[in-house]
């Protein structure tokens, strides 16, 4: 998470009023927990901020989630291992050796 925030602040320098988001992974994870850390110190900032009648912007403006891997029920739609496997091959290789067991 530390190592984002200079990311972050030099976007912000370029772009002042764009929105700025995380990419969360799809499962329960150190970097989710970090990520909710952040967002739970930002609010405390913010409601200490208000009391002041000041502005402030949090570390990031929304949390996004990207799957990169198909579900079981994507994978059951066809109804061969041929078909299958091309259906897990367009999601990447790394999605194919853990569908695969490899």
């Amino acid at each position: 998470m530390e190592a984002i925030g200079p990311v972050i602040a030099h976007a912000r320098s370029l772009f002042p009023s764009a929105k700025i988001g995380v990419v969360a992974a799809n499962k329960n994870s150190q970097w989710n927990q970090q990520i909710a850390a952040a967002y739970n110190k930002d609010m405390e900032r913010q409601v200490q901020a208000v009391t002041r009648k000041e502005k402030v912007r949090g570390l990031f403006d929304a949390v996004t989630i990207h799957k990169y891997d198909p579900s079981n029920e994507t994978i059951a739609i066809y109804s061969n291992e041929s078909q299958q496997l091309q259906a897990v091959a367009g999601w990447g290789e790394a999605s194919y050796i853990k569908v695969a067991g490899q």
